[in-house]
């Protein structure tokens, strides 16, 4: 029997290195996800975000980035064996140029429960 992988992503680390490294290259997961495992079956692939910022109430920018975000985590869904996880994205700030701050929150607890409960079984 072939040995089975987990993949565990986090995304907003991924876009940020792929982004700085890569231009923003459009990515399959599918087939990232499968040239990952080579020749092992996946068991799972998680992919961990934290939804886009929205005011109360919303920009309308802030409800397309939204809107386009939901969009894309719906497609990850629906690919075999994927598992989106999202935590939360708080404001804060502003810094020194009067930009706001913002800082993801429970991503990586999630990641860790997962990984503790893949070890586990």
């Amino acid at each position: 029997m072939p040995d089975k992988i987990a993949i565990l992503i986090d995304n907003a680390y991924f876009q940020s290195i792929m982004r700085d490294e890569f231009g923003r290259p459009r990515i399959d997961y599918g087939a990232l996800a499968q040239k990952v495992a080579g020749d092992s079956d996946i068991l799972r692939a998680y992919v961990y975000d934290c939804a886009t910022y929205q005011g109360k109430p919303p920009t309308d920018d802030e409800s397309e980035r939204y809107s386009r975000q939901r969009k894309f985590f719906h497609a990850l869904e629906r690919l075999p064996r994927f598992t989106v996880r999202l935590g939360r994205l708080d404001r804060r700030g502003p810094d020194a140029h009067g930009r706001y701050i913002f800082a993801q929150k429970q991503v990586d607890s999630l990641l860790s429960v997962d990984l503790a409960m893949l070890a586990a079984k």
